[in-house]
């Protein structure tokens, strides 16, 4: 687990079909859509919320509602069923209100104990987190802490798989949206959860 600089993080991403989207001081990713295979028929880039509320405003393809108590182990399952061996962490606006936020849930963690000083040091920046799968479990512990008490956008998570077409956010207001590549990989994905 380590802080990986932020332009070339960015650049390595581009190249696995992950691109920045800035939205004014805030940046998220994305799946660039690929070019689609000749008479490939589940090429397309599909956005699913997943969210408690049913009624939760997602601007995706989908809603899937699911219990409280799985919400914020969805994304480590997600990276699981994906195969993530290796994924970054990438604040959409800087380390600092996230540090703030998920201060108490993450002290007691074996494997953030190694990072937490190096992190004091990247709080300023959007430098992203790179962690590997037997880290995953960190996953559920910084998800609970967003979806449990963010503020804003501020709070706001990218994880985005380096070796896998998968990109999740966690957002504040309880919502989760997942991107990835055709239908057959996210009904995949969804059974995870």
């Amino acid at each position: 687990m380590e802080f990986l600089p932020y332009a070339d993080a960015v650049r390595a991403l581009a190249g696995h079909g992950i691109i920045a989207r800035p939205e004014g001081d805030f940046v998220r990713f994305t799946l660039n859509p690929p070019a689609p295979a000749r008479g490939a028929q589940d090429g397309a880039v599909r956005r699913i919320a997943l969210a408690v509320a049913p009624g939760a405003q997602h601007g995706c393809d989908q809603l899937v509602t699911i219990p409280a108590e799985r919400l914020c182990k969805a994304p480590e399952h997600i990276l699981h069923r994906a195969h993530a061996t290796e994924f970054q962490l990438i604040p959409v606006a800087r380390w600092r209100p996230l540090l703030d936020l998920l201060a108490f849930d993450l002290a007691a963690d074996e494997d953030w104990a190694e990072v937490d000083a190096d992190a004091a040091l990247h709080q300023n920046g959007r430098d992203p987190l790179g962690l590997l799968s037997r880290q995953r479990h960190l996953v559920s512990i910084i998800a609970a802490g967003i979806l449990g008490g963010a503020c804003g956008p501020e709070h706001d998570l990218t994880i985005a798989a380096v070796d896998s077409p998968v990109v999740i956010e966690l957002r504040h207001g309880g919502l989760i949206v997942l991107t990835c590549v055709g239908h057959a990989l996210a009904d995949s994905l969804l059974s995870a959860i």
